[in-house]
């Protein structure tokens, strides 16, 4: 068959897209929507309540507790964030797109053509939205993914834990240049490890981190790589959005906003494409350029995770307490928070009925 428009990637970036889309839309993904997280599930509230899926969040927090070697810092973040379920918040997306939704493994891309193993499929619009391995892009260009330019995370999900805040340690002693975190959500927490070279071998620090806060493993630990790099965000007539594009936030790995937000403004723009007020070009060119506009955030981030890891922790801990004043955490958050600003969400009130 042939579609108006085929979003390869049923997650956070692929879903944004898709619900601004009508006609002939196909999605695909390798599994049913919601299932398979792989992600702690931390974002700002103003980004649940902008699409409407507020019965998704576990627990709100309003700071940020920073641990390095010798000290603990708390922040108190300007707007707070929230713990999510990941399956109740995919599937309450789902409700607002329109698409054909198909499970399959996609292969690969032949001209204008989805390979995957349930057949191929033909689409005027593709979208890439496949995750890290962007799997149309690099079927393009096999060097377009940069394993150089990826970290790798792990992490489990434990019960029992009554905390709040948003945990995150910078300690060499938890691992070497990277992050530990604990995300409290209702009574439980993700817990995780990542290595910003992209260090796989992370299972025994993060059994032994757990062991240090008497926290037993979770029955399943998950993981895998998130870039830290800005891809560019077309290739040829591909529009490639989320982790596929390298819209992953360094230092944080905050990757969720980023990937609704570039993902809500390429399904608009695809949708004029659609409707004829755009060309094909002309789509691409002012997508390419609402990722370009941010590019100086997601630098600032990458220069922020290299300096944090390449200093001594007590230098570490020296500006962790320098951002904690106020002057410095004005300038740190909203610099922050314009790499994906949540207010660029379309709310699920504002959608157009076509799209429903």
């Amino acid at each position: 068959m042939e579609y108006d428009c085929i979003i390869v990637g049923g997650s956070f970036a692929g879903l944004a897209a898709a619900r601004h889309l009508h006609g002939d839309v196909l999605l695909i993904e390798k599994g049913e929507i919601g299932a398979g997280q792989t992600s702690a599930c931390g974002t700002p509230l103003e980004v649940v309540e902008q699409l409407g899926l507020s019965d998704s969040v576990q627990q709100i927090h309003r700071s940020l507790v920073l641990h390095t070697a010798s000290a603990r810092i708390e922040y108190r973040l300007p707007e707070p964030y929230c713990t999510f379920d990941y399956a109740r918040f995919c599937r309450g997306l789902l409700t607002d797109v329109g698409a054909h939704v198909v499970r399959a493994v996609v292969r690969g891309l032949d001209g204008n053509e989805v390979i995957t193993d349930e057949g191929r499929f033909r689409g005027r619009v593709l979208v890439d939205a496949s995750g890290w391995r962007a799997v149309l892009a690099r079927s393009i260009d096999p060097a377009f993914v940069d394993a150089r330019a990826m970290s790798f995370g792990l992490e489990t999900e434990v019960a029992d834990v009554d905390d709040e805040g948003l945990h995150f340690w910078l300690d060499p002693a938890v691992v070497p240049q990277g992050m530990g975190w604990l995300f409290p959500a209702g009574g439980r927490a993700r817990i995780g490890l990542a290595s910003h070279p992209g260090d796989t071998d992370l299972r025994q620090r993060l059994l032994s981190f757990l062991e240090a806060r008497g926290l037993a493993c979770g029955s399943r630990i998950h993981g895998g790589y998130y870039p830290w790099r800005l891809r560019p965000a077309t290739l040829g007539s591909l529009f490639i959005v989320g982790d596929a594009a390298g819209q992953c936030l360094a230092l944080t790995g905050e990757g969720i906003r980023p990937a609704l937000v570039f993902g809500d403004f390429c399904g608009r723009v695809i949708r004029k494409l659609l409707d004829g007020q755009l060309t094909h070009q002309a789509a691409l060119d002012e997508y390419r350029g609402f990722v370009s506009q941010r590019q100086r955030n997601f630098s600032g981030m990458l220069v922020a995770q290299r300096l944090l890891d390449a200093i001594p922790n007590k230098q570490v801990t020296w500006l962790g307490r320098l951002g904690s004043l106020r002057p410095m955490r004005n300038l740190f958050f909203p610099f922050y928070e314009r790499a994906a600003d949540p207010a660029k969400l379309t709310s699920a009130s504002n959608l157009l009925p076509a799209a429903r």
